[in-house]
Formats: C-alpha cells, structure tokens, sequence
C-alpha cells in the first residue's frame, strides 16, 4: 500500500461506506428533515464539512458563496448555515464541491514536500485532523439518515 492509498483511505473509502456512498440517493426533502431532539440535519453537517474543508484545501475566503461566514468569531466548531437549501441542485452543487475539496487534499498527498510544509503544524498535520473532523462529521449523518429510515442507501 503506497501513501497516496493511505490517504484514499482516509479520506475517501475507509473505515466506513464510501464518502459519495453516504451523501447518494438523498432528495431535498431528506436533507432539511431534523429528527426529535437533533440540532442540525443532513445539509447542515455536509455544509459545515465543506466549509471546514475548503477552508484548509483552498484557502478560500468566500467559500460557497456564504458572505457570512468572512465575519466568523473563529470558532468554526459552531458554524452551521442559517438558511436551508432552496433546490435539489443547490444540495447536489454542495456534494459535488465537497468531494472536489476532498480529491483536493489527496493531490496535496502526491507531494511529500508538500506535506511536510508548514511552521510546527503541517500540511499533514491539517489533512489528518481534516480526516478526523470529517470522519465525526459522517457518523452523525449516517445517525440522521438512520433516524429517517433513509440508511442504508441503496447504492451501498
């Protein structure tokens, strides 16, 4: 197993169900549901992995267009959307830039110098702790498409 599978491993199919695998078959409907006594639903988990991602794979100060988010306090552990998506497109838009970000960070896997840049906390560093926040992430959106009666999807 070279490194480059290690981080595939991580980050797109290890562990548990492939990452596409989680996030198919799911319809607008689905997403907004919040089951009994849960904060967030579907969209608002893969919303907050994606600006959480984004923010380390692209540097980027507008992330999904949310002109909000540039005013954050800093703590991204809190940051979740204020509104709900207003089309299927909307959310299919937010899959497909999630799973770009994460083929982002692997091309940052090809370069060992790449992941050995950085002051104390590498690039590495980022990507591991990107793995783990992500890996949280899914597992309450795997809970919340049980909650539904949406798991397991039928693409699994």
């Amino acid at each position: 197993m070279t490194d480059l599978d290690k981080w595939k491993h991580l980050f797109l199919k290890g562990e548990y169900p492939e990452r596409d695998k989680v996030l198919k078959g799911l319809k607008l409907e689905d997403i907004t549901k919040k089951p009994d006594n849960m904060n967030n639903s579907i969209y608002d988990e893969l919303w907050h992995m994606a600006i959480w991602q984004n923010k380390i794979v692209l540097n980027d100060d507008d992330d999904l267009g949310d002109k909000e988010f540039k005013e954050w306090d800093g703590d991204l552990t809190l940051r979740f959307p204020k509104s709900e998506p207003k089309s299927q497109q909307e959310w299919d838009e937010l899959v497909e830039s999630f799973l770009n970000g994460l083929e982002k960070a692997l091309k940052w896997c090809e370069s060992k110098d790449k992941l050995e840049e950085g002051d104390g906390f590498t690039v590495k560093d980022s990507l591991y702790s990107l793995s783990i926040h992500n890996a949280y992430h899914f597992g309450k959106i795997v809970a919340l498409r049980q909650m539904l009666g949406l798991w397991p999807p039928k693409e699994l």
